[in-house]
């Protein structure tokens, strides 16, 4: 070991090793000089994993992720000189990450671990930063969830560095060990070291949510940022929202206004929607979008789930407005160039935070009005009335304008959300009383869009009610 450098690295996941944890499958690492660092696994990874990421350099944090399977890399959040990345749902094959840093380094170092897509796809719970001095470097953690990875991170070490029993050294190179926290609740991340100072950080990871937990979870608790633009008296500016309709589920859409042959009593008509918005703190990011799919819309009619909009997904399939970011003042566009664009694979992919000609990006629209990305399924969904609830999911990801640009996703500011609202059939207005304000069944929680596909649901159910009759969605391979 190199003890002249930077900073030793360390991967180490603590606590108690239960039977329903498969464990690490490979890892290896490397290091070098220049721009960039690879290393290969050495056995073909496993279709579904995950894959985790540490990286330093003398020139600080990695900018970019890539690899030879086309994974997309989230960075993990943290404020320091290093760096963790994740991907998740991993093709199976022969596998060579890479590091991409913003200037030559004289050294810089990676590690990979490929765990069991059950280790993680739950998503991330924790992150703790922390530093200190002494010869026994500790992080503390506090769980949510049993059976969570909990990945520990020790870069500014110094001197001759090693982790704290009970870790087992599982690849060469710096130290990379790993464990698990049975149960939930306080643990630690411990080290030794011969040196003095040091800084490190602890991330965990939970298994899989069950598929109302995924979905419950996006009415709960506040947005992950606020979004740019929306005023803060707006009653879904920091939250997600119930709408008119009671959260047991037993209410049913607006029937009591205008009742006529244009506007039926009870309503007959939901859709799904969702929006995209940059991040309080604006986007900075040029050659990243939204990649958007399966737009979904599930109505229980006497205790059987109707799928009324069944994976959505192309733009001939989808509406879609750039509206002003509070909804009021300012043209609303219906298309603008620069804005929308296919995939490949048919699926749409968006931008948001932009002023108008041209889909000009935010950086540049000082005092002119920025605008959201609003979009729906084209045809509404219809049911016979009562409804004994609704569930309305999509799933997004960051990924790149140009592909042969420079990757920026990793400080791409995008949040997504998923909603669903009433309507009176399929194809009428609204009743003038409404002043073009559709009533939402319910408006889901903010959350960043990632490297990695995340769903985005919104639900007028209780968890119990869901878990009594969940809806037939599958969130395999697909972050909460």
């Amino acid at each position: 070991m190199n003890t002249s450098r930077i900073g030793t690295l360390f991967i180490l996941a603590l606590c108690c090793v239960t039977a329903s944890n498969a464990g690490l499958v490979q890892a290896n690492n490397a290091s070098g000089s220049g721009t960039t660092v690879s290393v290969a696994l050495g056995a073909s990874v496993t279709a579904g994993s995950a894959i985790i990421i540490c990286t330093q350099s003398t020139v600080g944090q990695a900018i970019s992720i890539s690899d030879s399977l086309g994974n997309g890399y989230a960075p993990i959040p943290f404020s320091a000189g290093f760096k963790m990345w994740y991907a998740i749902n991993s093709p199976a094959g022969s596998n060579t990450i890479t590091a991409h840093f913003s200037s030559s380094a004289t050294w810089s170092e990676i590690i990979v671990s490929e765990f069991p897509a059950a280790e993680t796809n739950g998503g991330i719970d924790q992150i703790v930063y922390n530093s200190g001095t002494g010869t026994s470097p500790t992080i503390p953690v506090t769980t949510n969830a049993a059976n969570e990875l909990i990945i520990g991170y020790l870069a500014g070490a110094q001197g001759t560095a090693n982790s704290a029993s009970p870790a087992t050294l599982i690849a060469g190179g710096d130290p990379v060990e790993y464990q698990y926290q049975a149960t939930a609740g306080s643990t630690s991340v411990n080290f030794t070291q011969t040196g003095s100072s040091w800084s490190g950080v602890a991330v965990s990871f939970k298994p899989p949510l069950s598929i109302e937990e995924q979905i419950y979870n996006d009415m709960i608790g506040t947005h992950e940022d606020n979004p740019q633009g929306v005023p803060s008296y707006y009653g879904w500016y920091s939250t997600p929202i119930w709408g008119g309709a009671d959260p047991s589920g037993d209410n049913i859409p607006p029937n009591t206004i205008n009742c006529s042959t244009t506007y039926p009593c009870p309503w007959e008509a939901s859709t799904a929607w969702g929006v995209i918005y940059p991040g309080s703190a604006g986007n900075t990011s040029t050659n990243t979008q939204v990649n958007i799919r399966n737009i979904q819309l599930y109505v229980k009619v006497s205790g059987t789930w109707q799928a009324l909009q069944a994976s959505v997904n192309g733009i001939s399939n989808i509406g879609f407005q750039e509206s002003p970011e509070d909804f009021v003042n300012g043209t609303t566009y219906t298309t603008q160039t620069g804005v929308v664009t296919t995939q490949g694979d048919g699926t749409i992919s968006a931008i948001a935070g932009e002023c108008f000609p041209m889909g000009t990006l935010s950086t540049s629209c000082s005092g002119n009005t920025l605008y959201n990305f609003h979009f729906w399924p084209s045809t509404r969904g219809t049911y016979t009335p009562p409804n004994g609830g609704v569930v309305a999911c999509l799933e997004a990801r960051l990924i790149l304008i140009n592909s042969g640009g420079t990757d920026d996703r990793g400080t791409a500011n995008y949040l997504v959300e998923g909603g669903a609202d009433w309507w009176p059939t399929a194809t009428s207005g609204l009743p003038s009383v409404y002043n073009g304000v559709t009533p939402p069944v319910a408006n889901g929680k903010l959350k960043f869009a990632q490297a990695n596909w995340r769903s985005y649901c919104s639900t007028n159910l209780t968890l119990s009610d869901l878990q009594l009759n969940p809806p037939p969605i599958s969130f395999t391979g697909i972050l909460p």
